[in-house]
């Protein structure tokens, strides 16, 4: 099986299972963990803060050792974490599944990237970024629909048959999963197996500084960076209200019966057939993937999302709300193919699994820094207020990709004269 193939399969089973496991998780911790408010934040903070922690270092680790065991590692954590929580559906329990979780979300971030990159050309591995965002659009439709159909069953369900599937696909990819150039192979042949180890830390320390050190050094690498700070800030306090606000400012309609988790459900199962529509005509028309085409997408992306957001804040009606919330939760997948795209043109090989686990520190501690503001906003005002100053924090976009195609501009000029 070819590596364009198989990312493709890996990026749609993903999303499929992980989307059918936590669609209405928070429906699953509420009514039978009997969480409260505060708790429900602690467990994406606990989420948060292992992804913040091991982010870098599963990333040098991918780069130095092997990304094709990063990618395993991915979906085998996020099984056993899944089982887990839907066993015991106890606070510090869950707490602790969050831990295994955040810890399986820095092993593939980076790594799954890096691997298709090698495999298949970095001129190729935009298309494939698009071509992903596309499946992965159109399995999380399925994953949702799965979901609502399996809670309705009994909510501890989807945790427990997604846990085991997810489990499963690590277990086949020992098996269908290749690495043409796995960063261990040369070292190990040059030193042998135990003088191989022995230098394992060594290795591990200079992937880790060649990485810092592309970020330190590339043009636009402060402006990527940013980029990722202020779209986490936006993301944390947007995905944990918009809901909420769904639910008390806008008001769910009755047509039908429906009970309001229904609706919900419709929401979100219609945005990822959007977005696999909106990907699928990107991706077509994408013929030129040189950095000035990639920075004008994503500002071009970048504005609808932040108008959506805030359309939606201030939505009076149902309509309005469902509409903007489409109009810029499509949008979002298309930022992240696009952005990943920028962030690994120009990137050697062997540190890019570090480069893009230093870009998801960042959007966590955006994350981090931005969404205790909003959440409290929300909490002393309204929720309305928390979600307008969410979508405020991707204004400063707009000029830093301005400012990142007059560079591009420059460069080019010099380049051709």
């Amino acid at each position: 099986m070819s590596a364009y193939r198989l990312y493709l399969i890996y990026s749609g089973a993903l999303a499929l299972l992980i989307t059918g496991i936590y669609s209405l998780s928070n429906v699953y911790r509420l009514e039978v963990a009997h969480l409260n408010p505060l708790q429900l934040v602690l467990v994406g903070t606990a989420l948060e803060g292992t992804y913040f922690a091991l982010n870098l270092p599963t990333g040098v680790i991918a780069d130095t050792y092997s990304r094709k065991l990063s990618v395993i590692l991915g979906p085998c954590l996020f099984g056993v974490g899944a089982v887990l929580e839907g066993l015991l559906p106890v606070f510090g329990w869950i707490i602790v599944c969050q831990v295994v979780q955040g810890a399986a979300y820095t092993f593939i971030e980076g790594a799954l990237e890096s691997w298709v990159t090698d495999e298949v050309g970095e001129e190729m591995s935009g298309h494939a970024f698009l071509h992903a965002g596309q499946v992965e659009a159109a399995a999380s439709f399925v994953g949702i629909l799965l979901g609502v159909g399996l809670s309705s069953l009994e909510l501890r369900l989807p945790f427990l048959l997604g846990g085991a599937l997810l489990l499963s696909l690590g277990v086949a990819l020992v098996w269908l999963m290749r690495e043409s150039s796995p960063p261990y192979s040369t070292r190990r042949a040059q030193v042998g197996l135990q003088g191989y180890l022995g230098a394992g830390l060594r290795d591990m320390s200079d992937t880790l500084h060649g990485g810092m050190r592309v970020v330190r050094t590339r043009a636009l690498a402060g402006t990527i960076l940013l980029v990722a700070a202020m779209m986490g800030g936006f993301s944390e306090g947007f995905d944990r209200l918009w809901q909420p606000h769904f639910i008390q400012d806008i008001g769910l309609p009755s047509v039908g019966g429906l009970d309001r988790l229904v609706w919900l459900g419709l929401a979100m199962a219609v945005n990822p057939l959007l977005a696999s529509l909106v990907l699928r005509s990107v991706r077509s028309s994408l013929s030129d993937t040189s950095p000035r085409t990639i920075i004008g997408l994503l500002m071009g992306t970048d504005v609808v999302v932040m108008l959506g957001a805030l359309a939606f804040a201030l939505a009076p009606n149902f309509t309005v709300g469902l509409l903007a919330y489409w109009v810029m939760t499509v949008a979002r997948r298309v930022h992240q193919p696009l952005y990943l795209a920028w962030i690994n043109q120009g990137i050697e090989g062997r540190v890019r699994a570090t480069v893009i686990s230093v870009s998801g520190q960042v959007d966590s501690l955006g994350q981090f820094v931005l969404g205790p503001l909003v959440g409290g906003l929300a909490t002393l005002l309204s929720l309305r207020v928390g979600l307008a100053l969410s979508s405020c924090f991707l204004a400063p976009l707009v000029a830093l990709y301005a400012r990142s195609l007059g560079k591009v501009r420059v460069d080019v000029a010099s380049t051709v004269e």
